[in-house]
C-alpha cells in the first residue's frame, strides 16, 4: 500500500529537499524554499521553450539592444540567438543559476533603476539573471510613467505576453 503521499507510480507528491528559489522583495535577493516562495495569492509559472532560437529571434530587432556587459557564457549564449543559431535551454537556465546565487545578498532596487545592477526589483532580477535571451522571447523593458517620472521598467504582467511558455497562472 502506497503512503499518503505517493502516487500510483510510487513518486512521492512533495519531495522534501533543495528546492530553493532565488528572488528579490524588500529584504533584497535572498533564497528560500519554494513551498514558503508559493504561498501568496496570485502565482504565474512560466519557463523558457526547449529549445531558443529562429522562431523567437524575429519577434524583437535585436541589433538595436544595447549589449550589456555579459560573462564569457552570456556573450555566446547572445551571439548564438542573434546569428540564427538555436541554444538549449537548459544553458540559458544554468547560466542564469550562476547570475542568481553570484547575486545573493544584493539590496532591493526601491527606485526601480533597470539600468545599473547594484540593487534589484523583483522583475528586474529575472530580467537581468535572463538578459543574453530575453530579446529571443521578447522580454524588454516598456515606458512607464511613475509620479511624473517616465522610465523604462518591466511589470511582473508583462512577462504574460511574452515567448514564455505558461505552465501555471493563478490569479
Amino acid at each position: 500500500m502506497a503512503r499518503a503521499s505517493q502516487q500510483d507510480n510510487g513518486k512521492d507528491w512533495f519531495t522534501p529537499g533543495k528546492q530553493m528559489v532565488v528572488h528579490s522583495m524588500a529584504e533584497g535577493v535572498f533564497m528560500e524554499d519554494i513551498l514558503t516562495f508559493s504561498r501568496c495569492d496570485k502565482i504565474a509559472i512560466l519557463r523558457l521553450p526547449e529549445r531558443l532560437g529562429k522562431q523567437t529571434e524575429q519577434k524583437v530587432q535585436v541589433g538595436s539592444m544595447e549589449t550589456p556587459d555579459f560573462s564569457p557564457e552570456e556573450e555566446r549564449i547572445y551571439q548564438a540567438l542573434k546569428g540564427g543559431d538555436t541554444v538549449a535551454s537548459k544553458n540559458a537556465i544554468a547560466q542564469a543559476k550562476r547570475l542568481a546565487l553570484a547575486h545573493l545578498g544584493y539590496a532591493y532596487d526601491f527606485g526601480f533603476d533597470f539600468e545599473t545592477h547594484k540593487s534589484f526589483s523583483c522583475t528586474e532580477f529575472i530580467y537581468f539573471i535572463y538578459r543574453c535571451v530575453c530579446p529571443f522571447v521578447d522580454i524588454k523593458l516598456v515606458e512607464q510613467s511613475i509620479l511624473f517620472l517616465s522610465k523604462k521598467v518591466l511589470r511582473p504582467d508583462d512577462f504574460l505576453g511574452t515567448g514564455l511558455q505558461q505552465i501555471i497562472v493563478k490569479k
